[in-house]
């Protein structure tokens, strides 16, 4: 498994629109989208087209694929064959570290192995709080506001320390934990970044679990992938099941997704931060 975890600006826009006036929605979609127009859903064309200009002329960056769904209907789907510029920049790189999921490992890709699943990168993080919302739902973690450490007990926890005992599946879901994470205004080209690092490692959750907690928990947002790999590790805990097991059966299969890719970390948990592709119709499923 040698696809990295970060492909920006490489990108699809999926959008699902409600805004009025609109017609009757089909309901649930089956195997695919219907298929309507813009002007019978209620849409300016010329808005449209004035985005489609946009992007054909580079405004946004390399962007794959634009969808746009209305009242559950295609109304747009225009894609951008970007395979010749992906050749160029996978010639560019230099394999600098031997691990697969170090931002400098040449074998990147948005598509996976030439079929239509895309990278989500952290778009990854949306459906692993969808899946980890399905497990309250059904009782498997009795709320979001019971404490969050005692599922790394096993880790070397301190449990004692206050910040720690305070911290709830709440904070961690908000990114509040106050784990100290990146700098201000640091980059992911920094090769100090903890999220370089973590994906550097062979041991993720260890790494996520070492670092200290420097801000009272559920006072401050700070954008933290880490988190999102001890979501995912809760949703096992809790469950009995891997992410992708659980999120296939509860919540991919239950709406129509049928294919899927998730990238695995060294530890054999997947990538609940940045491993998950889909396809752009089914990423639309779980945004209507």
């Amino acid at each position: 498994m040698k696809l990295l975890g970060r492909v920006a600006p490489l990108a699809m826009y999926t959008v699902v629109a409600a805004c009025a006036p609109q017609s009757e929605g089909p309901g649930w979609p089956g195997e695919t989208w219907p298929v309507s127009t813009a002007e019978a859903e209620g849409v300016d064309p010329a808005a449209i087209d004035s985005l489609i200009a946009d992007i054909d002329a580079g405004r946004y960056g390399l962007i794959d694929q634009f969808l746009l769904i209305r009242n559950g209907r295609v109304i747009a789907d225009r894609r951008w064959d970007h395979s010749a510029r992906y050749a160029e920049l996978l010639a560019a790189q230099e394999d600098t570290a031997d691990h697969q999921y170090n931002y400098d490992h040449p074998s990147w890709h948005p598509y996976y192995r030439d079929t239509d699943l895309h990278s989500l990168q952290s778009v990854t993080k949306s459906v692993t709080s969808v899946a980890f919302g399905i497990a309250v739902d059904e009782g498997h973690i009795s709320g979001v506001e019971v404490p969050a450490w005692p599922y790394f007990e096993g880790y070397g926890v301190d449990l004692a320390d206050p910040r720690r005992a305070a911290t709830s599946l709440e904070d961690f879901l908000t990114m509040r934990s106050g784990i100290d994470w990146a700098l201000p205004g640091q980059t992911y080209d920094d090769g100090t970044h903890p999220t370089v690092v973590l994906e550097a490692s062979d041991a993720w959750i260890d790494y996520v679990v070492a670092r200290p907690v420097g801000t009272e928990p559920g006072t401050r947002f700070d954008y933290n992938d880490g988190v999102s790999v001890l979501l995912g590790k809760i949703v096992r805990e809790a469950t009995g099941q891997r992410l992708d097991a659980w999120a296939e059966e509860r919540l991919f299969r239950p709406i129509g997704i049928d294919e899927y890719y998730w990238k695995l970390a060294p530890d054999g948990e997947v990538d609940s931060e940045g491993g998950l592709y889909l396809s752009t119709h089914d990423l639309a499923r779980i945004g209507y």
